[in-house]
């Protein structure tokens, strides 16, 4: 991985740090009679199992998509590809309560792996 595509995965890194603190925020003024830990709980499953595994997926289109629109893109993409995979996980016998830690540690590695094999070429 060049030194380049190192300092844009630490800029990444950083937008989506700050995406967890604002939503973070946004989600304690909204729940105001909940702790905070509860509402930064609450927001780091949604970007464990939602945000981080679709901005990996896009890593893909990085050179041509800025981290806005890789975000939703990525999003949407895992939304459905997680219940279509569900779906057919359960269908295998696999309980859904396995699901989270199954599905998108694998979306994520895809990603990773789809973008190397790009970065390659």
């Amino acid at each position: 991985m060049p030194l380049k595509n190192i300092s844009e995965f630490k800029q990444d890194l950083v937008l989506t740090g700050l995406l967890i603190l604002s939503f973070s925020i946004i989600l304690q003024i909204v729940l105001y009679k909940e702790s905070f830990l509860i509402s930064l709980m609450t927001v780091l499953r949604f970007f464990y199992s939602i945000v981080i595994p679709g901005l990996c997926i896009s890593l893909y289109l990085k050179n041509k998509l800025n981290y806005s629109a890789r975000l939703v893109l990525g999003s949407v993409f895992i939304i459905a590809s997680t219940s279509i995979t569900s779906y057919y996980l359960g269908i295998l016998g696999l309980h859904v309560k396995y699901h989270p830690w199954i599905i998108p540690p694998l979306m994520m590695l895809l990603g990773v792996l789809l973008f190397l094999k790009k970065d390659k070429k």
